[in-house]
């Protein structure tokens, strides 16, 4: 699988794929990058073992997913960030054994804060729906 590269400069670009495949908690949660775009992305969570007792991806793992996917989509953009702020609405069990796919996005900017939102499907089938604030740590460099 190959990340595609949506518009952003390309040395931005490599820089978040290569920190998302080798940061350990995208490691462990089996979390990877599908399209990274100016203010937006889509990941997957490919083998993930964080299942609950019923065999479906856990809703931590599916938060850190849409915490990851909104993040990306303010990083891809230039800027530092972190989490201030994330709400959640699980509205289907995930099943492990599905094509998971997570859009983050950049709902509205200010000079301080990001406001975002993600949704995660599993087989086309909307399971989640996120919303996040995002603080302005300041330019980052590729």
């Amino acid at each position: 699988m190959t990340a595609i590269n949506d518009g952003i400069d390309e040395d931005r670009f490599t820089f978040l794929v290569n920190n998302m495949l080798e940061t350990p908690i995208y490691q462990a949660t089996g979390i990877k990058p599908l399209l990274i775009g100016n203010g937006y992305t889509e990941l997957t969570i490919e083998d993930c073992s964080f299942c609950n007792s019923k065999g479906h991806i856990h809703g931590g793992a599916q938060m850190t997913c849409a915490d990851t996917a909104m993040g990306f989509a303010v990083r891809a953009t230039g800027y530092r960030t972190s989490t201030v702020q994330m709400d959640s609405s699980f509205l289907h069990p995930c099943p492990s054994d599905a094509h998971i796919v997570c859009r983050g996005s950049i709902t509205k900017s200010g000079s301080n804060l990001f406001f975002c939102q993600a949704d995660l499907f599993a087989d086309d089938l909307h399971i989640s729906s996120f919303s996040g604030v995002f603080v302005n740590l300041g330019p980052e460099a590729p």
